[in-house]
């Protein structure tokens, strides 16, 4: 089985995996395959793979004023199929996706009206960017682990009828 892959899927949209052990060569091969001129996003999937902490520092060097997000996972799914300790990911033409992004630091503690008021500020953040979104062509993507339903539910309450993909990480094992 080769140990990389990437395809072009969409004009601005470039999907990459690695299976490499070693975090600086993997972060090298992976920035490889989703390089592309004018990166606006990467969204990172990450596997059991050793030193995920470097990983990290040496993947975000290949793209410095890029946002990068990573969320860890148990299987990833990318050009080499579905697979265990592998990182996929993709990167994003800045005009082929406009976004607002938002950390909610004090998740644990946050009262469902303010976690309603922190999504709803992103939606109208992105409305201010993007005057032509709709919730036809918009949607919202939740990278969270360990939260529970009602959580996530006030995440969608303040959306206001966006769409939202993702949902709270299930518990291994």
């Amino acid at each position: 089985m080769p140990e990389r892959a990437a395809n072009q899927v969409e004009q601005g949209l470039r999907c990459g995996q690695t299976r490499l052990g070693c975090a600086p060569e993997a972060a090298a091969e992976l920035a490889a395959l989703l390089a592309q001129p004018e990166v606006g996003l990467v969204l990172l999937f990450l596997g059991e793979i050793g030193e995920p902490e470097r990983f990290c520092t040496e993947f975000g060097r290949h793209f410095p004023g890029v946002t990068v997000l990573g969320v860890s996972s148990a299987a990833e799914i990318g050009p080499l199929g579905y697979l265990q300790h592998s990182v996929a990911g993709v990167s994003i033409h800045r005009d082929a996706l406009h976004f607002a992004l938002g950390v909610l630091e004090s998740l644990s503690t946050a009262s469902l009206h303010q976690i309603q008021h922190f999504s709803s500020a992103l939606k109208d953040e992105l409305r201010m960017r993007s005057p032509r979104m709709a919730s036809a062509n918009s949607f919202a993507l939740m990278l969270v682990e360990g939260t529970s339903e009602r959580i996530a539910h006030a995440i969608y309450d303040g959306l206001n009828g966006l769409r939202l993909v993702g949902g709270p990480a299930a518990e291994a094992g």
